[in-house]
């Protein structure tokens, strides 16, 4: 072998040696990284959970390294910590319009249930929306939502009946049951 092939060699020898520790320690970086990645989800305080929760828990036995971390909240919430960047991922309803800044996906779609007490409407077996524009109605809400559902159901659904705010389903079905004025 020439004095140059000599050189080439073992300065080539040295160029592979780093090339693959260069390849291995790349692949160890990222096997960390997925194994310490965290998937940030947040959903709506009022959903039924029964189906996210099994969603989030099929997701984890498929994906076993990615840690799920769950936030739930009210509406405002959800979307400031959407747009810090504090969750990936956020369940909820659609209050305002979709922004082009996110992807927005149409997962289900879900009815408004009107209850109301036989004593309000007797005798009657159709009732017009302009009728239960006329009666009290109980809002299902937590403490630190209620100034901005009562604002929405003003401002956005029309609603100018007097509302008594409750926090569960419950408390608003024995409301109507027991006779109150109200649906």
């Amino acid at each position: 072998m020439t004095p140059a092939g000599q050189y080439f060699y073992q300065h080539g020898q040295d160029l592979l040696a780093n090339y693959n520790l260069l390849i291995d320690q790349t692949k160890q970086i990222g096997e960390r990284e997925k194994d310490n990645y965290t998937l940030k989800l947040g959903y709506l305080r009022d959903f039924d959970t029964s189906e996210f929760l099994q969603a989030v828990t099929e997701f984890s036995k498929k994906y076993p390294e990615v840690k799920v971390r769950i936030h739930s909240g009210n509406r405002e919430e959800l979307f400031r910590l959407l747009r810090d960047d504090r969750i990936d991922l956020n369940f909820s309803d659609l209050r305002r319009a979709p922004s082009n800044k996110y992807v927005n996906e149409y997962l289900t779609s879900s009815s408004f249930e009107i209850v109301i007490n036989r004593r309000l409407v007797r005798g009657s077996k159709k009732i017009t929306s302009h009728k239960l524009a006329e009666f009290p109605y109980i809002l299902i809400v937590g403490n630190s939502e209620k100034d901005s559902e009562l604002e929405y159901c003003r401002t956005v659904l029309g609603i100018e009946s007097n509302f008594k705010l409750v926090e569960t389903y419950d408390e608003a079905l024995m409301q109507v049951i027991s006779g109150a004025d109200i649906f």
